[in-house]
């Protein structure tokens, strides 16, 4: 393989900026593409994943989404709350039955939901704290 001159702070630009507009991409790919061997591949990828920009996967890697690009919880739950609130009374009132089971994921919305439940005997099952916090 042909030696490339580029830095590794440029490849890893690259990979990102591959990562980003691909969604996923193989190890062995990456390297044809960027002209270096696969282990240097390997090298800028574990780089990247310890910065948290990258998951490693078997034979790639993928892009993780900035954690910056979404506002903070508490400030999301704040957001649009006469909305929020209203969906999580109706939703609750129309879609829960005694003795249901129902899965509450980690968003503000689905809180109001969990705010409004009757009191009747439900399984929850959520991996939100706040949502544990409100049951």
């Amino acid at each position: 393989m042909k030696k490339s001159r580029q830095t590794a702070s440029d490849r890893h630009a690259q990979l990102i900026e591959l990562l980003k507009r691909r969604g996923y991409c193989s190890v062995v790919e990456m390297s044809q593409l960027l002209n270096v061997s696969q282990m240097t591949i390997r090298r800028d990828l574990h780089i990247l994943h310890e910065k948290q920009i990258v998951e490693v996967t078997y034979g790639g890697a993928r892009f993780i989404a900035s954690k910056q690009s979404e506002p903070d919880f508490d400030i999301r739950t704040h957001e649009h709350l006469a909305e929020k609130q209203a969906i999580g009374k109706l939703a609750a009132k129309l879609f829960i039955e005694e003795r249901d089971v129902i899965g509450i994921d980690s968003g503000s919305t689905t809180l109001e939901i969990v705010r409004n439940l009757p009191n009747i005997p439900l399984t929850i099952v959520t991996h939100s704290l706040a949502a544990a916090n409100v049951v």
